[in-house]
């Protein structure tokens, strides 16, 4: 996934496509009830103005898909935070 942006619409396309394409594998080859989803969506969910955040919310809704961490109470979600990010985060 590319890095978090808030204004980059070139940046958000290619977010997009990567969304697609986790769709198109999910409809062409898994079949079953239930997918898990792992990886690094590459957006802080908090940052109400991120183009990555708003993308895949709605990526979300519509495959009524939900996030671990709002499944769960865990306070560790954070593997590696950027110093430069985390100082400007909305």
């Amino acid at each position: 996934m590319p890095c978090d942006a808030d204004s980059d619409q070139a940046n958000l396309e290619v977010y997009l496509d990567v969304l697609s394409e986790i769709s198109h594998v999910g409809s062409n080859y898994i079949d079953g009830n239930h997918t898990i989803i792992v990886g690094d969506p590459n957006t802080e969910m908090t940052r109400r103005n991120s183009l990555h955040t708003i993308a895949l919310e709605e990526y979300m809704k519509d495959g009524g898909l939900l996030l671990y961490f709002s499944c769960v109470d865990d306070e560790g979600l954070f593997t590696y935070i950027n110093e430069f990010i985390s100082s400007n985060l909305n």
